[in-house]
């Protein structure tokens, strides 16, 4: 994917210390204990930065960072980032200790206690400036969020740059502890909690062992009211639920052994941003205008799950996309057709329609302008790759249209695995780009009835001779 991410957010320091109990102290019911190891890692915003330079994203991180601090805390971001590579930018500022250490002690690998060590207020603090948000929104095609409230936003600067992001058209996922609802309100996409909900929402508070249905309800009416396009609240073991301006989603947890809930969210954002992306980069579309999809929420889900059964603060394995990021098994008939499509006529409406009478879920390929140039000419296509794509997404047969650069759908039929390959009968069997493939693994090739002397050609020599 070519999109560059701005992460914007505090850089927290994690520190791990591992014991294991011997016995029980005879002055009191406690546990006497022996250290076994110290481990320390990036949290808060670094620990996102970390998953999403993993998951293979183009990728400058902004932070705060202390004058006063410099030689200390560059010599741990060094140490901590060593292995990751991530373009890092810092925020300036003058004020000291303005990356907080949070100090977790565990025993027999339970958490014990944490001892946070971090300046008061940092939550009226904010060192990002309105020049530098008008900077990064500019010179970047998404921007991601992780504000833990550690004095890098406050709710002014927050809420600028949702406005500043909105007029570039430019997706911003925040994952924030603010709770401020001015702060969040017209955002494009917002992450929170069930308890960062309730801060946030109170009239929608989301109270304990209520129905599924006066949830979902209570979310959406939260979105709608603060103008927000996605609202994603998680519910911990219980899953997530996702209210966008097409639909109201939930989504069951992956069942996983938790050991260790840190930096769960974190990867679940970074997930979420990833999965988004690459359906936005496939389709060939501005991210902007898309809203997210159950596939994005189980994706994201899976990066939780897999986080939550490890010790400590982790990010997403390098290999995590590989391995989870694949076409989900399900009992639907997937159908594939392509082309280009380049003026839709009745004929295009027949083969639709009867490629959608052979499967539940109908795939479209459709040609990108580069390719149409190659195979058509450089005055093709008349309509260009977006109108097309908009059009043949807004047909009740077709399921999903999914744009591509080469000049055949070979590539993209093969990651897709169509269970049924619809050509016109104008082709014959072994013509049809995929269908040695698709039958390899027992897939069906059906070619349809045409519609005679119906062609986009036909049509635009038509209108050129007229």
């Amino acid at each position: 994917m070519k999109y560059k991410v701005a992460l914007i957010g505090d850089l927290i320091f994690d520190k791990f210390i591992y014991y294991q109990s011997i016995k029980l102290s005879p002055e009191g019911p406690a546990p006497i204990v022996k250290k076994i190891r110290t481990a320390e890692a990036a949290g808060g915003a670094g620990n996102v930065a970390a998953s999403l330079a993993n998951l293979g994203l183009d990728l400058k991180f902004y932070f705060p960072f202390s004058k006063k601090d410099s030689t200390k805390v560059e010599e741990l971001i060094i140490k901590l980032f060593k292995n990751i590579e991530i373009k890092r930018e810092k925020i300036f500022t003058d004020l000291a200790n303005i990356n907080p250490i949070k100090i977790r002690y565990y025993v027999d690998d339970r958490q014990y206690m944490r001892e946070d060590n971090e300046i008061n207020n940092l939550n009226k603090i904010s060192v990002i400036s309105n020049e530098l948000i008008d900077q990064i929104v500019f010179n970047h095609d998404i921007i991601v969020v992780a504000d833990y409230q550690k004095g890098c936003f406050d709710s002014d600067k927050l809420s600028y740059l949702i406005k500043t992001c909105n007029n570039l058209s430019k997706p911003l996922f925040i994952d924030t502890k603010n709770k401020n609802i001015r702060s969040v309100q017209n955002a494009f996409c917002l992450k929170i909690n069930k308890k960062e909900f309730n801060y946030l929402f109170k009239k929608n508070e989301i109270l304990e062992e209520q129905p599924l249905k006066l949830l979902k309800d209570k979310i959406k009416e939260a979105r709608l009211n603060s103008n927000i396009k996605n609202l994603i609240v998680t519910l911990g073991s219980e899953g997530c639920i996702a209210s966008t301006e097409k639909d109201v989603i939930f989504c069951p947890a992956v069942i996983s052994d938790v050991i260790d809930i840190t930096g769960a969210g974190d990867a679940f954002i970074s997930a979420l941003v990833y999965s988004f992306l690459n359906k936005a980069f496939e389709r060939g579309q501005n991210p902007f205008f898309n809203s997210i999809a159950m596939d994005n929420i189980n994706f994201a889900n899976s990066g939780a799950s897999s986080v939550v059964s490890k010790k400590g603060t982790l990010p997403l394995d390098k290999d995590f996309k590989l391995s989870n990021f694949k076409e989900k098994e399900d009992t639907q008939i997937i159908g594939f057709t392509n082309g280009c499509f380049d003026i839709i006529h009745d004929g295009h409406l027949s083969l639709f329609e009867e490629a959608k009478k052979h499967c539940d879920y109908l795939i479209v390929g459709l040609n990108s302008d580069s390719s149409i140039k190659r195979l058509k000419g450089e005055k093709r296509p008349i309509n260009d790759q977006y109108s097309r794509l908009n059009l043949l997404n807004s047909l009740k047969s077709i399921d999903e249209v999914i744009l591509f650069n080469e000049d055949t759908p070979e590539q993209l039929i093969e990651k897709i695995k169509p269970h049924i390959l619809i050509k016109g009968a104008d082709y014959k069997t072994e013509e049809i780009v995929g269908s040695n493939f698709v039958k390899s693994y027992g897939g069906k090739v059906i070619r349809t009835k045409l519609i005679e002397n119906k062609s986009s050609t036909n049509l635009i020599e038509k209108i050129r001779n007229l």
